[in-house]
């Protein structure tokens, strides 16, 4: 069994704020900490129907 943790993560933006890169930018920092400093091992994230087109930015 690995040793670590398992999370699952997620984001909510405006649309004033869409395809501006700010969350592949900031998502890139949090699995950058979670992985290298806080012992995250595996991390699971999922979309609602409704915006199943940004499943490409997951």
């Amino acid at each position: 069994m690995p040793a670590g943790k398992i999370v699952h993560a997620g984001y909510f933006t405006y649309p004033t704020f869409w395809n501006n890169g700010y969350v592949t930018e900031a998502f890139r920092k949090v699995l950058e900490f979670a992985f290298l400093e806080d012992g995250v091992y595996r991390v699971t994230t999922g979309c609602a129907d409704l915006y199943a087109y940004t499943v490409n930015k997951l």
